[in-house]
């Protein structure tokens, strides 16, 4: 089995409001990068994502299974016992804000849209045969998925976004920040050099005190 790598932030008042605290940046590692389960109650259909359990340390397992236990009025056993055989714990999707995602996650994203695109109206029949493969290639499957694009233009037209652009730019932005000292991150000297990078055309100058003091 692959090692996930699809990420969310919740939304306030989500079930783990109280235990938030204990994911680092209040991300939560998901199994799929879309839902891939589907519940029926008396107020309809809701689908719902599946918190990754190979990615949660015990402590992290352990407080959500208590949550889930007292939720749902049942036991320990009955709730850890269906994570197991999941690989997770199921969360209503509509309790999802931001999703974050890495090599696979794009891949199995670009998947969902091609589906989407080959049958506009899916039948059931159709939409339990794409999870079927989905399933057995990415969550008990060992498939590896392609590098992630490195430039906003190469990703998939379908998945660009203001916000990708956005989170492009930032990891672009700390990567360079790296290759800097202490003092020249300080100094502004990584800025000037990203600024002119990003834009070869006007190139951006540092201005030292002195002229500072002079041009008043």
């Amino acid at each position: 089995m692959t090692k996930h790598d699809t990420w969310v932030t919740l939304k306030p008042n989500n079930p783990l409001s109280e235990i938030i605290h204990l994911f680092p940046d209040e991300q939560i590692p998901m199994r799929d990068p879309f839902p891939m389960e589907l519940v029926v109650s008396d107020s309809g259909q809701a689908a719902l994502f599946v918190i990754d359990l190979d990615r949660l340390s015990s402590i992290q397992a352990t407080e959500i299974t208590k949550i889930y236990t007292r939720t749902l009025n049942a036991s320990v056993d009955e709730i850890f016992g269906e994570a197991l055989v999941s690989r997770g714990f199921a969360i209503y999707s509509l309790y999802v804000d931001k999703l974050f995602c890495g090599a696979e996650a794009y891949q199995r994203t670009k998947e969902v849209a091609d589906f989407y695109e080959r049958c506009s109206s899916p039948t059931p029949e159709q939409i339990e045969e794409f999870m079927k493969d989905q399933r057995e290639r990415w969550i008990d499957g060992n498939e590896k998925p392609p590098p992630m694009p490195k430039e906003y233009q190469d990703f998939d037209p379908r998945i660009q976004s203001p916000e990708l652009e956005d989170a492009l730019n930032q990891r672009d932005f700390e990567e360079h920040l790296s290759n800097y000292s202490m003092l020249d991150v300080l100094m502004g000297k990584a800025t000037i050099d990203f600024l002119n990078k990003q834009n070869p055309n006007y190139q951006h100058e540092l201005v030292g005190l002195e002229e500072m003091l002079e041009d008043e």
